[in-house]
């Protein structure tokens, strides 16, 4: 009962159903005063009192009940209300006058009044009453003394007795009603300001109260919730569920029930909620309403989802790029590349249409979801106001939320026909002219998100490099666009991928630059040794070339000793002057022939398109302006055409000279960061990190100079010079602390070095460390760009004895799919996933996500950048083993490390 009466609280309390809680309480009091007149009047006595005038004011206060019940209560002022009270206490008074000695007995329906007036306005508004009532009693009192009506035999005791009980009695209600409301307020209070959306519904399903943050989650008002069914507010396909969940409540022991369910707000927009409904019962254990609490989990719901949608998209294309590899069929990889689309997105219909230049026709060539007649039968023309041919010339995707609304395209008929809703096309590009289009479509309304649509066109990218392979099994075409020396791009393919990649600019805004590489005195040994001779050099020459560039960037021979390389889509000029350093390296490599070892140089000059109106003749000229004052300043060197390149190269090149002096003269230290337990708070290992001690500028970070180290491959031998002092520091903590593991940073250079194992192993024996307690931290990039050799090389490591941590897990978009294919002993959880712990929902879920996958395949996780306890606390909750960052400890110097090793050793036996 002590529950049902804070519902009536809460209605008093301010919520819209008050004051029609207060009109309804008074036009009752209202009814029950002529009642008592009736009754009255039925009684045997005495003295006959005024019938007309006692009828007359027992009407009056049943019309003024009648009216307030039939007037909309909420419209009803405390002006309005207050009046009706002091117009029944005058009806009152003339009652009293008209029912003569008799009547005497009506100065007792005073007291239903001033009680009311306590309970509902206050202590000023129950004085003023109080002494109105005492005003219009003693008024009467006068008028039958006066009229020698027959009255009071002793009015001045009636009156005080009168009056005095209404003092008394209004004093008690008074008090017994600021008790109630101070118990009803504070419930009020903690159920209004909660932050937490929060509802009251009644049995029948209709809400009784609802507090603010429950309005502004749904984004309306409370008189638009409040009195009508939940069930409007509720998803169409939960109400079933919902209402399940309600009768297992109250049919069950159960104290509450939490389940999720989707609500819909003032705009139509769904908000995903988790509910917990706990029923309020009676002393007789009644069920009498429902207590609910709401929780948006949109945000977590969502993003659960689309990392699982995410990775099923990953593995697809993962699946399909190895069966491209694999399939000789091309007809068969086409039909299961639109079925795997169609499956992963959800869609009824896909298919690919492939393009005959030359008729300027679409075939369908595969597909799923069609009638018969339709897939390898049905040709198209490949209209430029289609949505595939929209797709096809502008080398972008095109997407159509709704067919029967899009204006912009002519679809053909049988997409209406089928009665297609929604789709996306992306272009299957290829080396010379487009393959065709991936197409696919959906029978409802969908709007294909950016994900989507990236799956699709990497879908059309998988088979774009399938169909140029099968294009380059074209002889004829591969001699009219291939050097037949070499075998590389000659100048018309390299001139037509430098056209294109220059539209793709103009389109997407990306960067393409060009570089002329030539010989230096090459024809010297053509002179000398002969023309064949020179041939040899340039056929050994080519493939290291190639080797050089990224696989997106094509290396041509324009004739002779002279070599186009075409960069197309960088994102700075620095990854064109990383391919330049390339190349002049690779050609700097001794070539050996029956001849004998010969050496080469290159010039090489480099020229990035800067404006949208650059050609291939421009870029071109520019490179090979380029190439030349590269020759006229000494040769074996590369040249940057724009100025501002020119001095980040110098800058370069500087870090590069200053870290090899550094490396010489033993300006590097190693700093120390520990990893903490996260249940006993101890260091279980420790990190151990590179600083360089520059002369001017002081202790600098590793992302001062790493880049440089991995660019020019420095990072070998400070790799090595890390991993010889670490071990050999860690091994003495481990004789005076104990058991102490060590991880230490792997680049990538470093894995591709095949002797590299017996170097770290040999290392660790010669270190004394404990066997076991060394790991080796590689980044999930590394993993991705050399994947083959990167395996290889991490098995042999774990056949060593060393443990393998993959780094910075999250940041990189093939991560899941890398898990089973290493042979890793932990990861170590990005810092950005770690910063949003708590306060980004869409974080947490994240690393409640990550930490389950680990779970699965027997993973160990460590947490970087650990800041907070709030980040700590949530970390050990989600089961997280390991963590590290500047909560625990910042690097350190051996000492200082060593010292704290001790202090924490000393305060773990204390």
């Amino acid at each position: 009962m002590a529950q049902r009466g804070r519902v009536l609280a809460l209605s008093r309390a301010g919520n819209p159903g008050a004051q029609a809680a207060r009109v309804r309480w008074l036009a009752a009091t209202l009814f029950l005063g002529p009642l008592f007149v009736v009754v009255w009047l039925l009684l045997p006595h005495g003295q006959i009192a005024s019938l007309p005038g006692l009828i007359a004011m027992a009407g009056s206060a049943f019309s003024l009940g009648i009216a307030l019940v039939m007037f909309p209560a909420e419209r009803v002022s405390d002006t309005a209300l207050k009046g009706s009270l002091f117009a029944t206490t005058a009806v009152i008074s003339a009652g009293i006058v008209a029912g003569g000695e008799s009547g005497s007995a009506f100065a007792l329906f005073y007291v239903w009044a001033v009680p009311y007036a306590f309970a509902y306005f206050g202590a000023r508004d129950g004085i003023i009453h109080t002494a109105w009532v005492a005003a219009c009693f003693a008024a009467t009192l006068a008028i039958q003394r006066h009229s020698g009506v027959a009255g009071f035999k002793h009015p001045a005791i009636s009156w005080v007795m009168v009056v005095g009980t209404l003092v008394v009695v209004g004093t008690l209600v008074r008090e017994l009603t600021r008790w109630g409301r101070e118990s009803d307020a504070r419930f009020r209070r903690g159920f209004d300001d909660s932050e937490v959306p929060m509802t009251l519904v009644g049995l029948d399903g209709a809400a009784l109260d609802v507090n603010a943050a429950l309005c502004r989650m749904l984004d309306r008002r409370p008189e638009e919730i409040v009195g009508r069914l939940v069930a409007k507010s509720v998803h169409g396909d939960d109400v079933a569920s919902n209402q399940s969940a309600f009768r297992r409540i109250v049919s069950s022991d159960a104290v509450h029930e939490t389940f999720d369910t989707r609500l819909v707000r003032s705009d139509g927009s769904i908000v995903t909620v988790s509910a917990t409904a706990s029923v309020v019962r009676d002393e007789h254990e009644n069920a009498q309403y429902f207590f609910v609490q709401l929780q948006d989990v949109t945000a977590e719901r969502r993003a659960v989802e689309e990392l699982r949608r995410r990775g099923l998209q990953q593995q697809a294309i993962a699946r399909l790029g190895q069966m491209a590899l694999n399939e000789r069929d091309a007809d068969a990889f086409m039909q299961h590349l639109s079925e795997t689309v169609a499956v992963t997105l959800g869609v009824e219909r896909s298919s690919i249409l492939v393009l005959d230049e030359f008729a300027e026709e679409f075939t369908v060539a595969a597909g799923v979801g069609w009638p018969d007649g339709i897939v390898g039968i049905l040709r198209t023309a490949a209209s430029e106001a289609s949505p595939a041919g929209v797709a096809l010339r502008s080398r972008t995707q095109v997407v159509i939320d709704d067919v029967r609304g899009d204006g912009r395209f002519d679809v053909p008929q049988i997409v209406h026909d089928l009665g297609i809703r929604s789709g996306v096309a992306a272009v299957v590009d290829g080396q010379v002219t487009p393959f065709g289009v991936l197409v696919v479509y959906s029978s409802q309304l969908r709007n294909f998100d950016a994900d989507d649509v990236a799956f699709v066109q990497a879908a059309a990218n998988v088979l774009s490099s399938a169909a140029d392979r099968r294009r380059s099994d074209d002889a004829n075409r591969f001699a009219a666009l291939h050097d037949p020396l070499t075998g590389l791009a000659n100048r018309t393919l390299a001139l037509d991928r430098l056209e294109q990649a220059l539209a793709r600019r103009r389109r997407e805004g990306t960067t393409v630059a060009v570089l002329v590489l030539d010989l230096d005195r090459f024809k010297i040994i053509n002179d000398s040794l002969g023309h064949d001779v020179g041939d040899e050099l340039l056929l050994q020459l080519a493939p290291r070339l190639c080797e050089a560039v990224r696989p997106t960037d094509t290396v041509a021979r324009l004739g002779g000793d002279e070599f186009l390389v075409v960069c197309d889509a960088i994102t700075t000029p620095r990854e064109a002057m990383l391919v330049a350093e390339r190349l002049a390296a690779a050609v700097a490599e001794p070539l050996r022939l029956q001849s004998g070892e010969h050496f080469l140089s290159a010039s090489i000059g480099l020229a990035v398109s800067t404006v949208a109106s650059d050609t291939p003749e421009t870029l071109v000229r520019d490179a090979d302006a380029a190439m030349y004052r590269a020759k006229d300043g000494g040769r074996g060197r590369y040249e940057v055409f724009d100025d501002g390149m020119r001095r980040q190269v110098l800058s370069r090149l500087r870090v590069e000279t200053e870290l090899r002096r550094a490396i010489g003269r033993g300006d590097l230290r190693v700093h120390y960061q520990p990893i903490i337990d996260v249940l006993t708070g101890l260091p279980q290992c420790v990190e151990a990190l590179v600083r360089w001690e520059h002369e001017d500028r002081g202790l600098l970070a590793p992302a001062e100079f790493i880049a440089v180290a991995e660019e020019t491959g420095l990072i070998t031998r400070l790799g090595r010079f890390v991993l010889e002092i670490a071990t050999a520091q860690v091994a003495a903590w481990q004789q005076t602390f104990g058991p102490l593991e060590l991880c230490v940073n792997v680049s990538g250079r470093q894995l591709t070095n095949p002797q590299f194992p017996d170097e770290v192993a040999e290392v660790v024996r010669q270190s004394g460390m404990l066997p076991g307690t060394l790991g080796l931290e590689i980044t999930e990039s590394v993993l991705i760009e050399e994947a083959t050799s990167s395996a290889r090389i991490l098995t042999a490591l774990q056949d060593r004895g060393l443990r393998l941590l993959l780094d910075d897990f999250g940041t990189g978009y093939s991560s899941l799919s890398y898990l089973k294919r290493f042979p890793l002993d932990a990861l170590k959880l990005d810092r950005s996933f770690v910063e949003g712990l708590g306060d980004q929902p869409g974080d947490t879920a994240i690393v409640e996500a990550i930490m389950r996958m680990a779970r699965a395949v027997n993973m160990a996780v460590v947490a970087e950048g650990v800041e907070t306890e709030a980040q700590l606390k949530l970390l050990r909750a989600l089961g997280c083993g390991r963590a590290q960052g500047y909560l625990f400890a910042a690097p350190m110097p051996a000492a200082e490390f060593g010292a704290y090793l001790a202090s924490r050793r000393r305060a773990a036996v204390a």
